[in-house]
């Protein structure tokens, strides 16, 4: 997969038409990246989103990719693209730019990946402490009902006894 994005950012580099397009707004010119993406852009492979972003950290979906190399495809087939050494400059820093990038969400992807799996161990053990808590709750739950059920038999026992006693006394 990350071939062939090189390939298609190879592809997208290389076309020969040129049109100027709106600044982008959210990748500064200092950017490593920014000459390819401008030219990208410019090409019309790739168009800026809302408020001209090109919004580099947005994950590209397969119909995003799919239209953007048919876009490329068409040019070579048409055999209208051209390699300059200023493509290959540019492509070379896009190529590390977007490399920091995919390296970056692995590992973010691997840490999420832990995490959730911790996550899942840590519900399952409090499932399992929380069915234990229940079941002992139910289980004094009933002897103080027991308890009790004898505590007022007592109390009416005692008071059956004491108005004899009473009786007795007078």
């Amino acid at each position: 997969m990350l071939k062939n994005f090189f390939l298609l950012l190879t592809l997208m580099v290389l076309s020969a038409s040129y049109a100027h397009s709106a600044p982008i707004t959210d990748v500064s010119e200092g950017d490593d990246g920014y000459p390819a993406i401008k030219k990208i852009v410019d090409y019309g492979y790739m168009p800026l989103l809302k408020g001209n972003q090109f919004s580099p950290e947005k994950s590209l979906s397969r119909k995003e990719f799919a239209v953007t190399l048919d876009k490329v495809i068409k040019k070579i087939d048409n055999q209208d693209l051209t390699l300059t050494k200023s493509d290959l400059q540019e492509l070379q820093n896009l190529s590390r730019s977007f490399k920091t990038f995919l390296v970056d969400n692995d590992a973010n992807i691997s840490t999420l990946k832990n995490k959730t799996q911790e996550l899942d161990n840590a519900q399952k053990v409090n499932s399992q402490d929380l069915t234990q808590v229940n079941d002992q709750l139910r289980g004094e739950l009933n002897a103080l009902k027991s308890d009790n059920e004898h505590t007022h038999l007592y109390m009416i026992l005692g008071g059956v006894a004491l108005a004899f006693l009473a009786m007795l006394v007078k």
